[in-house]
């Protein structure tokens, strides 16, 4: 690519430190360095520890105990000592719901699991009985200074099972997660 040959690059990847070297200042791209911070699960529980231990967890209460394993493995088995209700387990940099489950017992995670696994909130925020989650859309436009515009519109989704916490339903991912892939299947599922 020329350098001076267009004004936005589109990338389907996250672009080569040289790529974001070169960008000429009325230059856009539709990445952001070292967006994985965020959007792997593992960078962001990282992250937002850090800003815990900087800031005080007072500001970030809102995060349940969480622990990456393998090598938290020791640590989740004494918390669970203490936490006897289940746990949510998802792959570090996964999406779409692929590979989430849900354990009454951390000790029947595969412990060479490379795996964020965190407190399964029994209370959740429901609607007409339903988990749902939120998606925002932002548009990052400038980092100094910072500049975030967020779209007026987002999207909720809804998991097509009513939410029940016993835990004979601990299996149903359709009941605990709001996923589009997942829930596209069940036969209560409306678009």
């Amino acid at each position: 690519i020329n350098a001076t040959d267009y004004n936005v690059l589109w990338m389907g990847s996250h672009p080569k430190p040289d790529v974001l070297r070169n960008l000429l200042p009325y230059q856009k791209i539709n990445h952001f360095p070292r967006s994985y911070e965020i959007t792997r699960k593992d960078r962001l529980y990282k992250n937002i520890e850090a800003m815990q231990r900087s800031k005080g967890l007072r500001n970030l209460d809102f995060i349940p105990q969480t622990f990456l394993l393998p090598t938290e493995a020791r640590e989740l088995i004494s918390a669970h000592l203490r936490y006897r209700g289940p746990w949510i387990v998802k792959p570090k940099a996964s999406s779409r719901g692929r590979g989430i489950y849900i354990v009454n017992n951390p000790e029947k995670i595969l412990t060479d699991e490379s795996v964020i696994v965190a407190q399964y909130i029994n209370n959740p925020l429901l609607v007409d009985g339903h988990k749902c989650d939120l998606r925002l859309y932002v548009a990052v436009t400038n980092y100094d200074p910072l500049l975030i515009y967020l779209y007026e519109e987002g999207l909720v989704r809804f998991a097509a099972v009513k939410y029940d916490s016993r835990s004979q339903y601990i299996w149903n991912p359709c009941m605990h997660l709001c996923n589009y892939s997942i829930n596209k299947f069940h036969v209560d599922y409306v678009k």
